[in-house]
Order: structure tokens, then C-alpha cells, then sequence
């Protein structure tokens, strides 16, 4: 039986999210735009440069990514992957999002006819706070969010502490942002697993 919290969009994303109806779940169910549960718990959030030997160091933060501090979570649902283009149009279409609030051209998703089921992307703070609410959801905390990518340990990437698969920096963030890891050659040890 489905929770009376969720609706269903184009067979749907599952919205209302206490807990996700099976099917909607990663460990049990098969749909791909699935939701992992993330237990809660205490992490280091936030990083700093300038003390190698101190907590949280990582030589390439930026000033207002400090202080490290420890930070408690409660157990919560995030969905495994980013919403796409179509779901996205599909709030447009609705009236509970705007195209304006989406970045178009050059590297951008949103009106590419090839590219409906790539993550929705240059998408500005207020357009995913609509998407969200439209959702009967909302943006997870930085907290949340740092912790789903970073994990319990506080791990610079999602998978360790080095960029990975022998890439540079930039090359690890785009492939993890896309999901296109080389999985050959890299563990995925997120909180959140891609």
C-alpha cells in the first residue's frame, strides 16, 4: 500500500519521502530513480587548509568551508540520483516552475531535445526549491547533503580521499557529477551509493 504522502510523476518520482513505498527504495525496489536511506549520525563537516595535521584538512578548502565541526544527523531519504530534464519540464508544464529559473545553451541540459533524461543542471537555488516543493519534498540541508557525499569518515570525494581513476580534480568532480566514474578502477564508498 502506498503512502497517502507520495505522488507519482511519469511512473514518478515518489514525493512525501518519511519512508519511500518499496518499489522506490534501492535496497528493495528496481525503480532507477530510486531513494537510499541515510542513517543518521555524527560527522566532521566543513574543511580547512591551513593545519595539515588538524581535523577536517584538505588542502584545496576554501576559507567559508570552515571551521570543521562536528555536526548530528537524523536518519532521512535522498534520492540516489539527480532529477532530470523531463521531470523538471513536467514541473513547468504544471505552472510550479519556471524555465526562467534554468540556465540554457553550451553544457546546460534544459531544452535539448536529446537530452530529457540527463540530470536537470545550471538550475538556480529558487528553480530546485520549486521543483522540491512541487515534489511535496524539499533541498536537503548542507549538512545532508555534505554528509550523503562525504560519509561518516569526512572523505574529501565520495569514493577517498584522492581525486581517483588516476584523473585530475576536475576530471573526478565531472565524472562523479555525471555518474560516469571509471567503476573499474575506482571503489565507490559514498554514503550514497551512484
Amino acid at each position: 500500500k502506498r503512502d497517502p504522502l507520495v505522488r507519482e510523476i511519469e511512473p514518478g518520482i515518489p514525493t512525501g519521502l518519511s519512508v519511500p513505498p518499496d518499489e522506490w527504495r534501492c535496497d528493495k525496489g528496481i525503480h532507477p530513480n530510486c531513494f537510499v536511506k541515510v542513517t543518521g549520525s555524527t560527522f566532521l563537516m566543513g574543511a580547512q587548509s591551513t593545519d595539515p595535521s588538524g581535523s577536517g584538512y584538505d588542502p584545496a578548502a576554501e576559507a567559508h568551508e570552515g571551521p570543521p565541526r562536528r555536526v548530528t544527523l537524523s536518519t532521512y531519504w535522498i534520492a540516489q540520483t539527480e532529477a532530470n530534464v523531463s521531470v523538471y519540464m513536467k514541473c513547468v508544464q504544471a505552472g510550479a516552475c519556471v524555465s526562467e529559473e534554468v540556465a540554457v545553451g553550451g553544457l546546460f541540459n534544459f531544452g535539448v531535445k536529446e537530452r530529457t533524461q540527463h540530470p536537470i543542471n545550471g538550475v538556480t537555488w529558487q528553480g530546485a526549491h520549486d521543483l522540491c516543493a512541487w515534489l511535496d519534498g524539499r533541498l536537503p540541508t548542507e549538512a545532508e547533503w555534505e554528509f550523503a557525499a562525504r560519509g561518516v569518515e569526512g572523505r574529501r570525494w565520495p569514493w577517498g580521499d584522492e581525486p581517483g581513476c588516476g584523473t585530475t580534480e576536475a576530471d573526478a568532480f565531472i565524472d562523479h557529477a555525471h555518474r560516469r566514474m571509471k567503476r573499474d578502477s575506482c571503489e565507490n564508498n559514498g554514503t550514497v551509493e551512484s
